[in-house]
Parts: C-alpha cells; sequence; structure tokens
C-alpha cells in the first residue's frame, strides 16, 4: 500500500508540474506573442518617426530653396536698378529724368515683392521675367 501511495503522490505531482509547465508554456507564449506585437507598434512608431523627419527636412529644403530664390530674384532686380543708374546717358531732360526715375521705383518695389510675373525682357514676341523665364500669355502682358 505504501507503495501504491507513494506512486499516487508522484502522479499527482507529476501532473501539477505538468500544470505548471502548461501555464508557464502559455504565459511564455503569450508575452511573446506580445512581445511581437510590441515590436511591430515600435516599428511602426519608428517608421512614422522617419516619415515625418524626412517630411520635416523636406520642407526645410523647399523653405531654404524659395529664400535661395528670393534672394536671387532680389540681386538680379538690384543688378538691374544699378546698370540703369550707371547708364543713364542720354538722360538729359527733366522729363526723362523722372522716366528714369519711376523705373528705378519700378524695379526696387519689384525686387522687393520678389516679382516674378512682371515681363521684364521682350525677345521678339517672346516675354521674360527677371529670371529669364518665358512667361506664358495672358501673364501681365
Amino acid at each position: 500500500m505504501n507503495k501504491d501511495k507513494i506512486i499516487k503522490d508522484l502522479k499527482e505531482r507529476n501532473d501539477k508540474l505538468a500544470d505548471q509547465r502548461r501555464q508557464f508554456e502559455a504565459r511564455l507564449y503569450h508575452e511573446q506573442y506580445l512581445s511581437k506585437e510590441k515590436d511591430k507598434e515600435i516599428e511602426k512608431i519608428n517608421k512614422e518617426k522617419d516619415d515625418i523627419f524626412n517630411k520635416a527636412i523636406e520642407i526645410n529644403n523647399k523653405l531654404r530653396n524659395d529664400k535661395n530664390n528670393q534672394i536671387d530674384i532680389m540681386k538680379k532686380y538690384f543688378q538691374m536698378i544699378i546698370d540703369l543708374g550707371y547708364d543713364y546717358d542720354g538722360f538729359n531732360n527733366v522729363k526723362d529724368l523722372k522716366g528714369l526715375i519711376d523705373a528705378l521705383c519700378k524695379y526696387a518695389s519689384l525686387g522687393k515683392e520678389c516679382n516674378t510675373t512682371e515681363t521684364i525682357y521682350v525677345n521678339g514676341n517672346k516675354k521674360y521675367n527677371i529670371l529669364g523665364e518665358e512667361l506664358k500669355e495672358g501673364k501681365n502682358e
């Protein structure tokens, strides 16, 4: 009898250990599953961060390019003003000098506005802005 009781106790312990092992494995599997889900969430968050960072860089580059473009436009208008100021030969009467002053003021204003829609140069029937870009018909003729 003692032997049967020992065998019974061993079976009960074995069953109890098997249950504990199954519970442990289930908990471990669940934790691994949660860990994988967390990894996926972290990966998704990191991708979103990268996308935001890349978008910020893109916006920054666009702003920098816009600012550089504005500076180029202003430089071209100011160079035009300087060229007109140095090369005003033939403007001997008051009317012509008033026209020169009006042109200088107009170009200073256009430069301040960084205007690229005003016709500055004409070559045949083509019109160009301060950057030398051809203007389409209907734009500030």
